[in-house]
């Protein structure tokens, strides 16, 4: 038996997938049943002479997808408000 781990090639290429970081849902839309949506962020760009920070907004991504595919991230996003919750208090039935 060999002592080499095998890794199903979906893992590789996974490696190479982008992380996009959002802060913000600007605007969304539905144009001939293909859901979109707008990610953005807000950079702080400089410190105005009062003191106040200077912040500027940037588009990062678009996400698009047919109606399935946006029920299925809808899914996914609800199941991560779900782990978000606290615990409750009470004993476990």
């Amino acid at each position: 038996m060999s002592d080499e781990t095998v890794v199903p090639p979906h893992v590789i290429a996974s490696a190479q997938t982008p992380f996009i970081y959002f802060e913000t849902t600007p605007f969304f839309g539905l144009v001939n049943g293909i859901g979109k949506v707008a990610l953005g962020v807000s950079c702080q760009i400089a410190v105005a002479p009062d003191g106040d920070v200077l912040f500027d907004h940037a588009l990062v991504a678009y996400l698009v997808g047919n109606l399935e595919a946006i029920k299925r991230f809808r899914s996914a996003l609800d199941g991560i408000l779900l782990l978000a919750e606290p615990a409750s208090e009470g004993p476990a039935n």
